[in-house]
């Protein structure tokens, strides 16, 4: 057997590096030769693989002195003290390496867990708007955020980190506060919303497909996939669920933003649709059949702080049905 052989075969092996049946074959002869060499095996092996922060001096010195007297010829393993040197110089290098970076992460593990340990912990807040609600809530960085009806948000009691970062289910308008330092994240069902100060609305429902529109500042709109696309003031992008695309468009305010003023718009929505949004907007069920009706059908139209009454009698005349109110149930039949 050559000696640089089983020099390469240990550190290979050491630095836990699979080993072909021939290497293997070749340490286990080795390891059989002494029970010096099964010593020496397992220590640099526990060292090199498995080294405990509490004995990190301890296995310093112990294997400092092991290296010193082999160096010093008081233990050999051949008659050729040159490459034997050689060979420990080698184990050193990997030795002192592996404790060094050992001890690094212990430190900076140990001083992470006191730096977290100082930290007040940090408390999630879930801001929600039922079905016929909008609310207003400012965030404690004093961004200001209205959600839609049906919408939740969830934020941090304060902002901590390299990011401010929140995730919305529904529909919500943000006037983030700027702040280069640290931007603002918004996670939603598909898309992730990336700005450092501006104002934008969100819209990602379960059901719909998820719209950004950018009523100030500039925005970053990333998919699943990380592909972004950058929005200015006017602009919109849509994630398309079919295509798994971004697509960016031009909008028009009062589709986008009405919500925020009470304004209901309808734009070529069918009836089974216009249900829905009513059912966010008042807070009530629709109960209909939907084989009565002609749901191909689309209507358009634009109310300013709407009774439902005002709504339902304008949609019976264009989608031909009578109704009535049972509490929070509205029944549709067709006329």
């Amino acid at each position: 057997m050559e000696r640089t052989d089983i020099e390469d075969i240990i550190i290979k092996d050491c630095e836990n590096q699979e080993l072909t049946k021939q290497e293997y074959e070749i340490l286990k002869t080795w390891l059989n030769q002494s029970h010096k060499n099964q010593q020496l095996y397992m220590q640099m092996k526990m060292t090199l693989l498995y080294p405990k922060p509490e004995d990190m001096k301890k296995l310093q010195k112990e294997v400092w002195f092991h290296l010193q007297k082999r160096m010093k010829g008081s233990v050999t393993f051949s008659e050729n003290i040159r490459r034997i040197n050689n060979f420990w110089i080698r184990i050193a290098a990997i030795l002192l390496v592996s404790i060094s970076i050992g001890l690094l992460i212990f430190l900076n593990y140990n001083r992470n867990e006191e730096e977290i340990a100082s930290y007040p912990e940090v408390k999630l807040i879930e801001k929600v708007s039922l079905p016929g609600q909008k609310i207003t809530t400012t965030l404690s960085d004093g961004t200001i955020v209205k959600l839609n009806a049906n919408s939740k948000i969830i934020v941090p009691d304060s902002f901590r980190g390299d990011t401010r970062e929140v995730s919305l289910e529904g529909e919500a308008f943000f006037e983030v506060v700027k702040n280069e330092m640290q931007p603002f994240v918004i996670k939603a069902k598909d898309i992730k919303v990336r700005v450092l100060g501006t104002s934008f609305n969100i819209k990602s429902y379960e059901d719909q497909e998820s719209v950004v529109s950018v009523a100030s500042g500039k925005v970053a709109v990333m998919d699943q996939d990380q592909k972004s696309v950058n929005l200015k003031p006017g602009e919109k992008v849509s994630f398309k669920v079919d295509s798994g695309t971004l697509i960016k468009d031009q909008f028009n305010w009062v589709e986008e933003y009405g919500w925020k003023e009470n304004i209901l718009v309808f734009k070529e929505n069918s009836l089974s649709e216009i249900t829905e949004k009513l059912s966010n907007w008042y807070g009530v069920d629709f109960k209909m059949q939907d084989d009565q009706f002609d749901l191909s059908k689309k209507f358009s139209g634009k109310y300013t702080d709407p009774t439902l009454k005002a709504v339902l009698e304008g949609l019976s005349y264009v989608f031909e049905f009578n109704y009535h109110l049972n509490q929070k149930t509205i029944f549709l039949e067709i006329k």
